[in-house]
């Protein structure tokens, strides 16, 4: 099995940009929701929740990622 970042690493090489970018992409632009992304994306539910959620909290606090 592959780690969330394997998957993140696979994820941008595909799509060229930055999984940041990829998932306003998928979230804001497209309006997906968990299971329609993770498909998009081929990973698993959970990665693509994780990734979201570590987006989303990281622009709650400001942060850069």
């Amino acid at each position: 099995m592959k780690t969330n970042k394997e998957y993140q690493e696979e994820i941008e090489k595909k799509y060229g940009k930055s999984l940041k970018d990829i998932m306003h992409e998928l979230i804001v632009e497209h309006h997906m929701d968990q299971w329609d992304g993770s498909t998009e994306l081929g990973v698993p539910k959970e990665t693509f929740v994780a990734w979201r959620t570590k987006f989303v909290l990281a622009q709650i606090k400001g942060e850069q990622i």
